[in-house]
């Protein structure tokens, strides 16, 4: 099966994502990128350095709150 539909019988879509119950006042999303390698989905991750004052060996997201236009 292609990774575009192997994809989407994993992810929820955006009406069944609408509806959880998710804690917190701020709607926001974190970005995963995938990529297909062989017969899977790999996610791409970094880590921060472990030398680093705050959040030393984390892993960062990038991520956004949701902007209503005007």
């Amino acid at each position: 099966m292609p990774s575009s539909e192997r994809l989407r019988e994993v992810l929820l879509t955006p009406e069944e994502a609408a509806r959880l119950d998710a804690p917190g006042t701020k709607d926001a999303a974190v970005l995963i990128p995938l990529y297909p390698r062989c017969c899977d989905l790999v996610a791409i991750f970094t880590e921060r350095r472990s030398d680093l004052r705050r959040h030393a060996g984390e892993i960062p997201l990038p991520c956004g709150r949701q902007h209503f236009p005007d």
